[in-house]
C-alpha cells in the first residue's frame, strides 16, 4: 500500500464538487464546468500544492534526503504524472458512465 496515496477521483482534492454528474441523464458537462468554473481553478493551486508536497516526501524517501531538492525535474515529473493519472481515470469513469448509460437505452 501507497504511504501516500494521492486520491483519483476527485473528492480529496475538491471535496465541494459532485463529481457524480454523469449519472444525472439531463445534466450536460458543460453546466456543471461552467457552474464549478471558478471554484475550480481556486482549487487548482491547492492540488498543485498537494502533489508538490507528496512528490517532495516521496522523491525523498526514494532517493534519500535533499534528493527533491536537488532534482527539481524530478518533482515536475512527479506532478505531471499524478496530474495526467488523475485526469485519465476521471475520464475514464465518466466514459464508463456514459457506456453504461447508452447500453441501458439500447435496452429499451
Amino acid at each position: 500500500m501507497d504511504a501516500h496515496p494521492i486520491p483519483t477521483n476527485g473528492s480529496a482534492q475538491y471535496p465541494h464538487i459532485d463529481f457524480r454528474f454523469c449519472d444525472h441523464p439531463y445534466v450536460e458537462i458543460s453546466q456543471i464546468i461552467s457552474r464549478n468554473l471558478t471554484e475550480l481553478m481556486e482549487q487548482a493551486h491547492m492540488t498543485a500544492y498537494e502533489y508538490m508536497r507528496y512528490a517532495k516526501m516521496d522523491v525523498d524517501a526514494q532517493f534519500g534526503p535533499g534528493y527533491a531538492e536537488a532534482h527539481p525535474e524530478l518533482v515536475a515529473a512527479y506532478m505531471q504524472t499524478a496530474a495526467l493519472d488523475f485526469l485519465v481515470t476521471f475520464g475514464l469513469q465518466g466514459l464508463a458512465s456514459e457506456l453504461g448509460r447508452i447500453a441501458d437505452a439500447l435496452d429499451k
